[in-house]
């Protein structure tokens, strides 16, 4: 009731909190493990319905959630790489690893939780119908030219290497930043966000350059 007069008063509509409960649920349980009945009745409507009504299924869904995100992840990641390039720092893995996974970091929602980060973690290991677009690999302008840059630091291998090598440094990040934040909300972790960006990041770096593994070596 709360949610449906804060929304009648100017509050979030109701495809709003559709959105930051869908994202949130799929982030703690998984995309399979929750029903589109749950995101309605969580989003504070009595229709069953509501979801698909405003949506559709859950694919359209969590695209939705992809699209309502990638802008102002474009643009942060726009700001990080004219940034870098004044560095000269272009051509650093470690830079351009930052670059790509810190604005998901900074990415909170309005109780300050990176509910994203979450999603997209619980996106692949729950994928099931659903097709788990993998973030590190997108076709918005500033991520695919971002993308780019990181296949060029990478020259001595294949581009399906290079591929498995992002999506995989991808996953370890966001499982590093969200088992964080559940050990920051357990009261058991000193690190702070940044320690764990560059801590995650090193370990990206290291996994991404190491050298490719000869095919049929014991």
């Amino acid at each position: 009731m709360a949610r449906r007069s804060k929304a009648a008063a100017g509050g979030p509509s109701l495809e709003s909190r559709i959105l930051d409960e869908a994202e949130r649920l799929f982030g703690d349980r998984g995309i399979e493990a929750v029903a589109l009945r749950q995101i309605a009745a969580a989003a504070g409507s009595s229709n069953h319905f509501a979801v698909q009504y405003h949506f559709g299924d859950k694919d359209q869904l969590v695209q939705a959630i992809f699209n309502r995100r990638i802008s102002t992840l474009e643009l942060r990641r726009a700001s990080l790489l004219r940034e870098a390039s004044a560095r000269g720092e272009l051509g650093d893995i470690h830079a351009l690893l930052d670059i790509m996974f810190r604005p998901v970091a900074e990415l909170v929602d309005a109780q300050g939780r990176r509910t994203y980060a979450a999603f997209l973690l619980g996106l692949h290991h729950f994928g099931g119908a659903t097709n788990p677009r993998v973030e590190t690999v997108g076709f918005d302008p500033v991520t695919q030219y971002l993308s780019d840059l990181l296949y060029a630091t990478a020259p001595h291998l294949p581009s399906e290497a290079v591929r498995r090598r992002l999506v995989t440094v991808f996953l370890m990040y966001l499982r590093e930043l969200v088992g964080w934040e559940r050990q920051q909300a357990r009261g058991d972790d000193a690190m702070s966000l940044d320690e764990v960006i560059t801590e995650a990041i090193n370990m990206g770096a290291a996994a991404f350059l190491c050298p490719q593994a000869t095919p049929g070596a014991a």
